[in-house]
């Protein structure tokens, strides 16, 4: 997939270099982060006799002015190249045949910030399924009795309506075949092959075959019978339960009491498989006839190939058990082969109703964040989703931060971008992660007041410094005032107009300042606390400052 990311993008840069400018080629030569998210959808419409898709893709952010798309179908057939202005486009696919298809996406910013985005998903069309049964079953027959026989095609999925092909092997019959039903006579000894083939709306088809056996009574075992006992009986004990006998296979051939009785040639079938897979003849039959096909075997023989734990038997158990389906083994194989994933959990997680996609996405994720799964499933339990963790390890990437604290930051945010501008706003002095405890908009607030108090401080210590040299007073004497007069300088510049230390000679100017500073704070003139200054506290200020603060405090 790399290699094909790779050329995807070189070809991009091309087609940027040729529609847009030096400059905006250049910067798609520097590289861009992957962090477009990408989404499809699709609905199927056989109203024209094929499989035809209508896909909806979109990504988002839809930030950029153009962009271009490549969508590649699964079926050997894409999109190319596609420049779009729009980030949401509609998309029309016709399939021939059913099955799962592995579509990929691609999406590159043409003008923007050079994001790009991919998906991967599996598309799984499901066509007709067809079973045959007979008017008798099974419809043997001895030379001589009237060998009439009652064809019945059952056939289920696929899309509506369905039409029917028969080919009755040379059996006698009248009237037209198109019908889910068919009727032949058969009354020459030997075996005969009847075939239903239903083809639905969408074109998809299934087949299904029954076998007709005319006996002669003259024989004494069917000569079949004799080749698959022979055979069968070769690979006892290891791949047979036991030796059987013509007329043991030949029982099993006409045993009217199983409703999907055993032909020969399923028999046969059976015996073959037994060359290429590790199981018994018998363990085949039974998968056969639990109604699942030999396709279905062939494909878990070639699973267990690829799985070291479990073999084939324990795949078979697992289907056949009906807890799991041949689809939900085969997407947990998938995962193992692409992804390295442990099968027993993939599995787990197809039964609790991951898709496809999903499941790719999530051991995709895992396998580029090198993280364990329960670490993963404890981000998805606590309410995000892979895309929201693939964004999560983008983001980290860009900061160069673990992706583990992008997670946790975004547990904590309100969005994304609150997130980011925690980690714009971050400093030695508070993380992103503080920022967003208290809340972005809330430290925003912090940040304004703070600004404002610093201008404060700065237009007061101007204003003192004018004062200061104004009225030949003291700095720290000025901002005491300042204090005093709780942050009103009128009051300030009022206060040293009236200082009146000058006026005696009696009163110093340290004490005429100290006078002043009390006379501010408390609201006293400072004649009243120069006269009890002198007086009753003898010289002591200590003792003037309780007196009037005491004052000041009963008037209150």
């Amino acid at each position: 997939m790399k290699k094909k990311i790779n050329l995807f993008k070189s070809l991009v840069i091309l087609t940027i270099m040729v529609l847009g400018t030096g400059a905006v080629a250049g910067s798609a030569l520097a590289g861009t982060p992957e962090d477009l998210t990408v989404f499809l959808g699709h609905e199927v419409d056989c109203s024209g006799g094929t499989g035809e898709l209508e896909f909806s893709l979109n990504w988002e952010p839809a930030e950029a002015e153009s962009y271009i798309y490549y969508v590649d179908f699964g079926d050997g057939d894409s999109t190319g190249l596609v420049p779009s202005v729009e980030a949401n486009v509609t998309l029309s696919h016709s399939y021939v045949d059913q099955g799962d298809y592995e579509i990929s996406v691609e999406v590159f910013e043409v003008n923007g910030e050079n994001r790009s985005g991919e998906l991967e998903e599996t598309l799984t069309l499901e066509g007709p399924e067809v079973s045959l049964t007979s008017v008798p079953s099974p419809p043997v027959f001895v030379v001589g009795e009237d060998g009439q026989v009652a064809f019945t095609a059952n056939a289920t999925e696929g899309t509506l309506p369905y039409t029917y092909e028969w080919d009755l092997d040379g059996g006698e019959t009248t009237g037209p075949l198109t019908s889910e039903t068919a009727a032949a006579t058969y009354t020459e000894a030997g075996k005969y092959h009847v075939k239903a083939t239903v083809t639905d709306g969408c074109g998809f088809t299934a087949s299904a075959s029954l076998p007709v056996v005319v006996a002669d009574p003259e024989d004494a075992c069917h000569p079949t019978a004799q080749k698959i006992a022979d055979a069968v009986s070769s690979i006892f004990p290891d791949q047979a339960d036991k030796e059987y006998s013509c007329e043991d296979i030949y029982t099993l051939f006409d045993n009217e009491g199983e409703e999907n009785n055993l032909g020969f040639g399923r028999m046969w079938m059976a015996y073959n498989l037994t060359k290429s897979i590790e199981l018994t003849w018998e363990e085949i039959l039974a998968w056969h006839m639990d109604e699942s096909g030999w396709g279905g075997l062939l494909q878990l023989n070639r699973f267990a190939e690829v799985l070291e734990e479990q073999g084939i038997g324990d795949l078979m158990a697992l289907v056949m058990s009906e807890d799991y389906t041949l689809g939900d083994v085969r997407t947990a194989i998938r995962s193992v082969t692409h992804f390295e994933a442990d099968f027993d959990d993939a599995l787990a997680r197809v039964t609790a109703g991951a898709t496809p996609g999903e499941l790719s996405q999530f051991y995709r994720l895992a396998a580029d964040l090198e993280a364990d799964y329960e670490v993963l499933d404890k981000y998805l339990a606590d309410g995000m989703t892979l895309s929201e963790l693939k964004h999560a390890a983008s983001f980290a990437e860009r900061n160069e931060v673990d992706w583990t604290e992008i997670a946790e930051a975004r547990l904590s945010a309100d969005s994304w971008g609150d997130l980011k501008q925690a980690y714009s706003m971050a400093t030695d002095e508070i993380s992103a992660a503080e920022i967003l405890i208290m809340g972005v908009q809330e430290y925003r607030k912090s940040l304004r007041e703070d600004s404002k108090a610093e201008q404060t401080e700065k237009k007061n210590q101007k204003t003192a410094e004018q004062l200061v040299k104004k009225y030949s007073a003291d700095t720290e004497f000025v901002m005491d005032l300042l204090n005093g007069c709780e942050g009103n300088w009128a009051c300030v510049r009022s206060a040293l107009r009236n200082q009146t230390w000058e006026s005696s000679a009696d009163v110093s100017k340290k004490d005429s300042q100290t006078s002043l500073q009390i006379s501010s704070k408390y609201g006293y003139s400072q004649e009243e606390v120069l006269a009890y200054y002198q007086g009753p506290c003898g010289g002591n200020w200590s003792c003037a400052r309780a007196h009037f603060r005491d004052l000041n405090r009963d008037s209150k």
